[in-house]
């Protein structure tokens, strides 16, 4: 597995400050890869490192990644670091524990990105941001409780900065059904 450069390419096109931000339209896709050619793919490159991985992690990873290719190379690149004994004789199988390892230390090795992100934010950003974050898909951004519960600015405030919001971290919030 390696990390290549694909996502600081990607990141020209969403990244408010460059020159290329939104020159083109993102695709978004419901299922991004092919289960059963995902499958066989993973346990392959597994096996040439000498770890064994079962459906069910693989699932998992999936399940996390939601099939992101990029997302799922990252997350199997970083399971595969973690467990690799390039002096081991016999395959290692990969556990669950083994997973969520991998997991805490992607993020904690990706914090710093959003951190950087989130502190560039203004104050009514971020308290959108863990409003929509916290709220139930049926309570609306705006309503009286999650406006109290979060200290929100008025109506016009929360759309303002939803607007600013979706310019500075698209495409992290979209509006689907008529909801954030």
């Amino acid at each position: 597995f390696s990390v290549d450069s694909e996502i600081k390419e990607i990141i020209l096109f969403l990244e408010s400050k460059s020159a290329f931000y939104k020159s083109t339209n993102l695709i978004y896709l419901e299922n991004y890869l092919d289960w059963n050619l995902l499958f066989p793919w993973i346990k392959k490159q597994f096996a040439k490192a000498n770890l064994k991985i079962e459906n069910e992690l693989i699932k998992e990873i999936t399940d996390y990644t939601k099939m992101h290719p990029y997302y799922t190379q990252k997350l199997c690149y970083f399971l595969w670091r973690n467990n690799w004994n390039p002096d081991s004789r016999k395959p290692y199988l990969l556990s669950f524990e083994d997973l969520k390892k991998s997991l805490a230390l992607l993020l904690k090795e990706e914090s710093m990105i959003f951190q950087e992100r989130f502190d560039r934010l203004t104050n009514n950003q971020k308290l959108i941001l863990k409003a929509l974050a916290n709220k139930t898909v049926n309570q609306s951004i705006v309503s009286k409780i999650i406006k109290e519960k979060f200290n929100l600015p008025n109506r016009s405030g929360v759309y303002a900065s939803i607007k600013a919001l979706d310019k500075e971290i698209h495409p992290l919030i979209y509006k689907q059904d008529g909801d954030y």
